[in-house]
């Protein structure tokens, strides 16, 4: 794990916590997002690993953030 992913002090998630995680793209029109609602699991360095609706999902921490809404 590189320093570039360590969580800031009095953010670190906790195994089973909901979370949404949001991702921006750019499109024809402006910005769009996505989000993406689970109960965080662990991270391994470069994914989060969120279980949704019983899945185990991988998505890509340069890609996706937690929303903080």
């Amino acid at each position: 794990m590189t320093d570039r992913w360590v969580t800031p002090a009095g953010t670190a998630l906790h195994g089973g916590e909901r979370v949404t995680l949001v991702r921006w793209a750019q499109s024809k029109d402006g910005w769009t997002s996505e989000t993406v609602h689970g109960r965080f699991l662990r991270t391994d360095g470069d994914d989060w690993i969120l279980d949704v609706l019983g899945d185990e999902r991988r998505l890509a921490r340069a890609e996706w953030s937690l929303c903080h809404a």
